[in-house]
């Protein structure tokens, strides 16, 4: 008889034994010789082992991934839950059993057998420690892709493998809709006729992707236009780039979407017309990271802008000369008849109702005279911009008898007769909206020249743009933009210290000269 116990040694440990027994039977007497052999290390080692497998055993039936385990002969020797969950076998329907054949499409069963036998036979190996991607199959017969890691160990019994085994089946379609969503996207991108691009905000300012069309747009290669530094301010036109970069950094403090609409310079050197819309793309901080964004090409819409413009001037030039040759000539008759009118009856009763009707005749031709010259461009050209400007008070207070100062401060002129124009213009708008939409009964223009600007300042006292206000003055406002950025200006329209509207319309200083002050010709003062 054998059997193994244990018994407490004198120091209170647990001392284990192998103890085996034998009965003798010596004449008459029986005997049990017994043997007691100290087994306490073995059995230490053996309970050690089995904790040991009950942890890997919990560790992998609660595993989310299949762990399967197989002999050298690809029976499989272990199953866990999770295979159960993605196979559809239970363990009692595939332990013993080839596993080829029960996860594996048939396509596959002859290459895993001799992949297997090599590796038992020689030790070479193409995957093992690998993660690969391959096709498996559930008990349905249903095929799936399978994310699988294989590990070999050895014993004395032999060589044995353990994959891990993983459903990709949700990955692998995210990844298709992925794909599809971006070849959709890219499509898109690269047939609608504007550059669509994605810049990083690092220092580097790289830029990360630009669709086809920078080609044809801009002339520049898009792999040119990626690799080379600084490309896209490189072909900003060099009288926005102040205005542009500006108007990018405050879009980058505030965290709102960069909207703005400039010249590019392009390859073969000609000047178009940019629209770029742009919104950041933050990172997991809340910290912009990329900005991504599309720029329309707006040459033939700003040249039909700039032609509406042009008829708005010859009409009003058409109505400047109408008033002048008209009604100016038909005022200078009634004035001249008037002056000898009133010498005839000098000592009479009538004389000073002749007076007053001489007064009234010479006021009238002299508004005339004034809204004559406000409508004729080449008018304006020759008395320049602070020429314009006084007038423009002037006739200002005496039309609508409201108070309006202009207040010229240092003396220079604008480099383009042009630009006069449409300053000119933007300083009427600004002043009849104030009259007409803001209430205003005062009126300031001025002109500075500070921190390397050129600006124009209109400020009003009214009640400012209410929703009905902003609503009617739009057309007049977005003339004012278009006429301020063909001159290369920014134009600001904000809150005024006086209480009412500012219109602040800005330029480079580099785009005036010092002049001695007073009305000069051509280009005129500022």
């Amino acid at each position: 008889m054998r059997l193994q116990t244990h018994v407490i040694s004198s120091d209170g440990q647990k001392q284990y034994l192998d103890v085996s027994s034998k009965h003798l039977k010596f004449g008459e007497n029986d005997f049990i010789c017994s043997f007691a052999r100290d087994i306490t290390e073995r059995k230490r080692a053996e309970l050690k082992l089995k904790e040991s497998e009950e942890r890997f055993r919990s560790v992998v039936e609660t595993a989310g991934d299949a762990i399967i385990s197989v002999d050298s002969n690809g029976n499989t020797i272990y199953w866990n839950r999770a295979a159960e969950n993605v196979f559809g076998y239970t363990a009692e329907e595939v332990l013993g059993k080839p596993i080829s054949s029960l996860i594996m499409p048939e396509r596959f069963h002859s290459a895993h057998s001799e992949g297997l036998q090599r590796v038992v036979s020689t030790g070479e190996t193409r995957i093992m420690g690998n993660t690969v991607e391959i096709e498996g199959q559930k008990k349905d017969g249903s095929e799936f892709p399978l994310e699988l890691t294989l590990a070999t160990w050895k014993t004395g019994e032999g060589t044995f493998f353990t994959a891990i085994i993983r459903d990709v089946s949700e990955r692998s379609r995210t990844q298709s809709r992925l794909m599809q969503s971006e070849a959709k996207y890219r499509t898109l991108v690269e047939r609608i006729p504007a550059i669509t691009y994605t810049a990083s905000l690092k220092e580097t300012s790289q830029i990360l992707f630009v669709s086809p069309q920078v080609e044809s747009i801009l002339g520049c290669p898009p792999s040119e236009y990626r690799e080379a530094f600084n490309i896209w301010d490189k072909h900003l036109h060099r009288d926005d780039r102040r205005r542009v970069l500006q108007e990018l950094s405050r879009s980058y403090e505030n965290g709102v979407p960069f909207t703005s609409e400039y010249r590019m310079v392009t390859g073969d050197k000609r000047v178009i017309w940019i629209r770029d819309e742009a919104d950041y793309v933050r990172d997991e901080a809340g910290k912009p990271e990329l900005l991504q964004g599309v720029m329309v090409d707006i040459t033939e819409q700003k040249r039909l802008e700039e032609e509406l413009l042009n008829i708005e001037d010859r009409e009003r030039r058409q109505i400047g000369h109408d008033l002048h040759d008209g009604v100016g000539q038909l005022l200078t008759g009634v004035a001249f008849k008037s002056h000898l009118l009133e010498k005839r009856i000098q000592n009479t009763e009538h004389h000073e109702l002749a007076e007053e009707i001489t007064d009234l005749v010479d006021q009238a031709k002299e508004q005339v005279r004034s809204l004559s010259r406000g409508f004729a461009p080449e008018a304006v050209a020759g008395i320049g911009l602070v020429g314009c400007l006084e007038d423009l008070a002037v006739s200002t207070r005496q039309m609508f008898g409201i108070e309006c100062h202009f207040r010229p401060e240092g003396p220079f002129h604008l480099l383009e007769p042009t630009a006069v124009t449409h300053l000119h213009r933007i300083a009427q708008e600004a002043v009849t909206n104030a009259i007409r939409h803001g209430k205003a009964s005062v009126i300031h223009i001025s002109l500075h020249l500070t921190d390397g600007r050129a600006q124009m300042l209109v400020d009003d006292n009214g009640v400012g743009f209410n929703k009905t206000g902003a609503s009617q003055a739009g057309i007049g406002l977005k003339i004012m933009g278009y006429r301020a950025r063909m001159t290369g200006a920014t134009l600001d329209i904000g809150r005024s210290p006086v209480g009412g509207v500012r219109v602040a319309c800005s330029m480079p200083a580099e785009r005036v000269h010092t002049t001695p002050r007073g009305r000069t010709g051509a280009a005129g003062n500022l």
